[in-house]
Protein backbone atom coordinates (compact mmCIF):
# COMPACT_ATOMS: atom_id res chain seq x y z
CA UNK A 1 0.00 0.00 0.00
CA UNK A 2 1.12 3.59 -0.84
CA UNK A 3 -1.70 5.68 0.44
CA UNK A 4 -4.61 5.12 2.90
CA UNK A 5 -7.38 7.32 3.40
CA UNK A 6 -10.47 6.84 5.45
CA UNK A 7 -13.36 9.49 4.53
CA UNK A 8 -16.54 9.98 6.17
CA UNK A 9 -18.61 12.59 4.55
CA UNK A 10 -22.32 13.36 4.38
CA UNK A 11 -22.58 10.23 7.06
CA UNK A 12 -20.73 7.59 4.53
CA UNK A 13 -17.45 6.06 5.09
CA UNK A 14 -15.14 5.86 2.80
CA UNK A 15 -11.96 3.60 2.32
CA UNK A 16 -9.36 4.82 -0.64
CA UNK A 17 -6.35 2.70 -0.62
CA UNK A 18 -3.75 2.43 -3.15
CA UNK A 19 -1.62 -0.37 -3.77
CA UNK A 20 1.80 -0.53 -6.26
CA UNK A 21 3.61 -3.34 -7.53
CA UNK A 22 3.64 -6.74 -9.91
CA UNK A 23 0.71 -7.53 -11.49
CA UNK A 24 1.31 -10.92 -9.39
CA UNK A 25 1.56 -9.39 -6.18
CA UNK A 26 -1.33 -6.70 -6.78
CA UNK A 27 -3.97 -9.66 -7.83
CA UNK A 28 -2.77 -12.02 -5.02
CA UNK A 29 -3.39 -8.01 -2.60
CA UNK A 30 -6.39 -7.89 -4.25
CA UNK A 31 -7.81 -11.73 -3.63
CA UNK A 32 -6.52 -11.38 0.07
CA UNK A 33 -8.59 -8.52 1.05
CA UNK A 34 -12.00 -8.76 -1.48
CA UNK A 35 -12.96 -11.25 1.45
CA UNK A 36 -14.03 -8.71 2.92
CA UNK A 37 -13.94 -4.98 1.08
CA UNK A 38 -16.24 -4.26 -1.53
CA UNK A 39 -14.04 -3.61 -4.69
CA UNK A 40 -16.62 -2.83 -7.31
CA UNK A 41 -15.09 0.88 -7.24
CA UNK A 42 -11.31 -1.23 -8.12
CA UNK A 43 -9.13 1.39 -10.83
CA UNK A 44 -6.31 0.19 -12.59
CA UNK A 45 -3.49 2.42 -14.14
CA UNK A 46 -4.31 5.37 -15.60
CA UNK A 47 -7.89 5.36 -13.93
CA UNK A 48 -5.59 5.12 -10.81
CA UNK A 49 -4.01 8.27 -10.95
CA UNK A 50 -7.10 10.13 -12.30
CA UNK A 51 -9.42 8.78 -9.45
CA UNK A 52 -6.55 10.12 -6.63
CA UNK A 53 -6.23 13.22 -8.04
CA UNK A 54 -10.27 13.59 -8.15
CA UNK A 55 -9.99 12.77 -4.49
CA UNK A 56 -6.92 15.02 -3.54
CA UNK A 57 -9.41 17.61 -5.08
CA UNK A 58 -11.90 17.10 -2.78
CA UNK A 59 -9.83 18.39 0.01
CA UNK A 60 -9.42 21.42 -1.56
CA UNK A 61 -10.64 24.77 0.47
CA UNK A 62 -13.89 25.98 -1.34
CA UNK A 63 -15.88 27.37 1.24
CA UNK A 64 -14.75 30.40 3.09
CA UNK A 65 -16.97 29.96 6.01
CA UNK A 66 -15.75 26.36 6.95
CA UNK A 67 -13.47 25.51 10.01
CA UNK A 68 -11.02 22.93 9.00
CA UNK A 69 -8.58 21.33 11.61
CA UNK A 70 -5.79 19.16 11.01
CA UNK A 71 -5.00 16.90 14.03
CA UNK A 72 -1.23 15.07 14.01
CA UNK A 73 0.10 12.32 16.21
CA UNK A 74 1.32 9.18 16.39
CA UNK A 75 0.00 6.67 13.34
CA UNK A 76 -0.97 4.60 15.59
CA UNK A 77 -3.35 6.65 17.45
CA UNK A 78 -5.18 8.19 14.41
CA UNK A 79 -8.62 6.51 14.29
CA UNK A 80 -8.70 7.26 18.15
CA UNK A 81 -8.12 10.80 17.74
CA UNK A 82 -10.59 11.16 14.89
CA UNK A 83 -13.07 9.38 17.46
CA UNK A 84 -12.45 11.43 20.21
CA UNK A 85 -12.13 14.84 17.90
CA UNK A 86 -15.73 13.55 15.93
CA UNK A 87 -17.04 13.20 19.28
CA UNK A 88 -16.39 16.55 21.38
CA UNK A 89 -17.50 18.04 17.88
CA UNK A 90 -20.66 16.60 17.71
CA UNK A 91 -21.50 17.29 21.52
CA UNK A 92 -20.11 21.00 21.03
CA UNK A 93 -22.72 21.32 18.66
CA UNK A 94 -20.56 21.54 15.18
CA UNK A 95 -22.39 20.00 12.08
CA UNK A 96 -18.95 17.72 11.04
CA UNK A 97 -19.19 18.09 7.13
CA UNK A 98 -16.19 15.31 7.10
CA UNK A 99 -13.53 14.41 8.53
CA UNK A 100 -10.44 11.94 7.04
CA UNK A 101 -7.95 9.99 8.53
CA UNK A 102 -4.75 8.73 7.27
CA UNK A 103 -3.39 6.20 9.20
CA UNK A 104 -0.24 5.79 7.57
CA UNK A 105 0.54 8.84 8.93
CA UNK A 106 -0.95 10.19 11.80
CA UNK A 107 -2.97 12.59 10.26
CA UNK A 108 -6.81 13.56 10.57
CA UNK A 109 -8.47 16.45 9.28
CA UNK A 110 -12.21 17.38 10.08
CA UNK A 111 -14.40 20.05 8.81
CA UNK A 112 -17.43 21.85 9.51
CA UNK A 113 -19.88 24.90 8.78
CA UNK A 114 -18.43 27.55 11.05
CA UNK A 115 -21.11 28.80 13.39
CA UNK A 116 -20.47 31.92 16.20
CA UNK A 117 -21.69 30.39 18.81
CA UNK A 118 -19.63 26.76 18.51
CA UNK A 119 -16.62 26.90 16.05
CA UNK A 120 -14.38 28.23 18.97
CA UNK A 121 -15.73 26.63 21.77
CA UNK A 122 -15.09 22.84 19.41
CA UNK A 123 -11.23 23.79 18.71
CA UNK A 124 -10.46 24.85 22.53
CA UNK A 125 -12.37 21.67 23.37
CA UNK A 126 -10.15 19.40 21.07
CA UNK A 127 -7.27 20.52 22.09
CA UNK A 128 -7.41 20.23 25.38
CA UNK A 129 -9.28 16.44 25.17
CA UNK A 130 -6.00 15.92 23.02
CA UNK A 131 -2.92 17.02 24.61
CA UNK A 132 -0.85 14.32 22.65
CA UNK A 133 -1.73 15.78 19.01
CA UNK A 134 -0.88 19.10 17.24
CA UNK A 135 -3.99 20.64 16.57
CA UNK A 136 -4.15 23.34 13.87
CA UNK A 137 -6.70 25.37 12.67
CA UNK A 138 -6.14 25.13 8.90
CA UNK A 139 -8.95 27.38 7.72
CA UNK A 140 -11.64 29.20 9.45
CA UNK A 141 -13.47 32.79 9.18
CA UNK A 142 -11.13 35.55 10.23
CA UNK A 143 -13.36 36.25 13.47
CA UNK A 144 -12.13 32.66 14.49
CA UNK A 145 -8.31 32.97 13.24
CA UNK A 146 -8.13 36.43 15.15
CA UNK A 147 -9.59 34.90 18.56
CA UNK A 148 -6.80 32.23 19.08
CA UNK A 149 -3.54 31.02 17.68
CA UNK A 150 -4.25 29.01 14.46
CA UNK A 151 -1.47 26.79 15.33
CA UNK A 152 -2.03 25.74 18.82
CA UNK A 153 0.32 25.47 21.62
CA UNK A 154 3.82 27.34 21.67
CA UNK A 155 6.48 25.32 20.73
CA UNK A 156 9.30 24.92 22.92
CA UNK A 157 11.47 26.73 20.46
CA UNK A 158 9.75 29.41 19.95
CA UNK A 159 12.16 32.20 21.73
CA UNK A 160 14.81 31.05 18.69
CA UNK A 161 11.49 31.46 16.51
CA UNK A 162 11.19 34.94 17.42
CA UNK A 163 14.96 35.93 17.32
CA UNK A 164 15.15 34.49 13.78
CA UNK A 165 11.92 36.49 12.70
CA UNK A 166 13.54 39.42 13.91
CA UNK A 167 16.92 38.99 12.54
CA UNK A 168 15.62 38.90 8.96
CA UNK A 169 12.70 40.71 9.06
CA UNK A 170 13.19 43.09 11.86
CA UNK A 171 10.05 45.73 10.57
CA UNK A 172 7.80 42.55 10.52
CA UNK A 173 6.97 42.85 6.88
CA UNK A 174 6.54 39.42 6.12
CA UNK A 175 3.14 37.89 6.99
CA UNK A 176 3.17 39.33 10.27
CA UNK A 177 1.08 37.60 12.89
CA UNK A 178 0.49 34.70 10.86
CA UNK A 179 2.99 32.13 12.42
CA UNK A 180 3.46 30.10 15.77
CA UNK A 181 3.07 32.51 18.72
CA UNK A 182 1.57 35.46 16.48
CA UNK A 183 5.20 35.19 15.24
Amino acid sequence: PVSLVIRRELNQWLLAARFEGRPSGLDAVSSSIGGFLDLSGKVDDADSSDYWQLFMDGRAFSDLDEVRLQIRAMPTESVALAERALEIAERTGAKVSRIEIEPGVGLVTISWAHNEDVSALTIGAIREALPEATVTVLTAPDTVKRAMDVWGEEPEAIDLMRRLKQEFDPNRVLNPGRFAGKI
